[in-house]
C-alpha cells in the first residue's frame, strides 16, 4: 500500500473519532460552547490534520487488539476448516499466518495491491462500524440532553446510527472473509512445506 494510501485511511478513521470526542465533548460544555467557524482558518489545518492523523492510528490499534482481533481468528479458523474439508490443507497456518502475509506481499505486484486494496477497505469498515456506535451514542445523548431534536427525531438517530454500524460490522466480516480466502489460496501455490492436515 503507498504512504499516501495509507495515510488517506488513518485519516478517515482519525476524523471520525474527532466527530465522537467532540460529541464526548459538547456533553459536558453544549453546543454551543462548540465553535466550528475556528476550523475554517487556515492557520489550523496542518495542526488539525496532524491531530486526526494520530488519533486514527491510535484508533485504528485499539479497535484491532481489543475488539476484532479474536473476531478475525475466527473467520481465519473457519476459512481453514473449509479448505481442510476440500483436502487442500496447508500446514501450520495459523501459527505461520505471519510468513505467509509476508510471502503474499513479496509474491506478486498485483496480487499484493489487491490484498493491500481488501485489507484497507476492510480496516475502515472495522474502525468505522465502532466509531459509527459512539457517535451514534453521543449524538443520541446530546440531542435528548440539550433538546436538539423532538423525542422521534433522537429516535430516527440512534435507529439509523446502529443501522449503519451494523452494515459496517457486516461489509467487514465479508471482507476479512475475502482476504483470508485470498491468502489462503495463494498460500497454497507459493507454500515452501508439505501438505497435510493439520493437528
Amino acid at each position: 500500500m503507498s504512504m499516501t494510501a495509507l495515510f488517506a485511511e488513518l485519516v478517515i478513521i482519525g476524523l471520525q473519532a474527532a466527530v465522537w470526542m467532540m460529541l464526548i465533548l459538547m456533553a459536558f460544555v453544549g453546543p454551543e460552547a462548540i465553535n466550528l467557524d475556528t476550523l475554517s482558518r487556515p492557520v489550523v489545518w496542518l495542526p488539525l490534520l496532524a491531530f486526526i492523523y494520530v488519533i486514527g492510528i491510535a484508533v485504528d490499534r485499539a479497535i484491532d487488539r481489543l475488539l476484532f482481533r479474536r473476531l478475525e481468528h475466527r473467520i481465519r479458523q473457519h476459512v481453514i476448516r473449509e479448505f481442510a474439508q476440500r483436502d487442500v490443507p496447508l500446514t501450520n497456518i495459523t501459527a505461520e499466518w505471519d510468513v505467509v502475509r509476508l510471502k503474499i506481499l513479496s509474491s506478486d505486484a498485483g496480487i499484493r495491491q489487491v490484498f493491500d486494496y481488501n485489507r484497507s477497505r476492510a480496516r475502515i469498515m472495522r474502525a468505522s462500524c465502532i466509531n459509527g456506535l459512539l457517535i451514534t451514542i453521543g449524538a443520541t445523548y446530546n440531542v435528548a440532553r440539550w433538546h436538539l431534536l423532538p423525542t422521534a427525531g433522537a429516535i430516527a438517530c440512534a435507529t439509523l446510527g446502529l443501522l449503519v454500524s451494523l452494515l459496517c460490522l457486516y461489509a467487514w466480516a465479508v471482507l476479512a472473509s475475502s482476504y483470508n480466502h485470498m491468502a489462503y489460496r495463494v498460500a497454497l501455490k507459493i507454500r515452501d512445506w508439505p501438505t497435510q492436515h493439520p493437528t
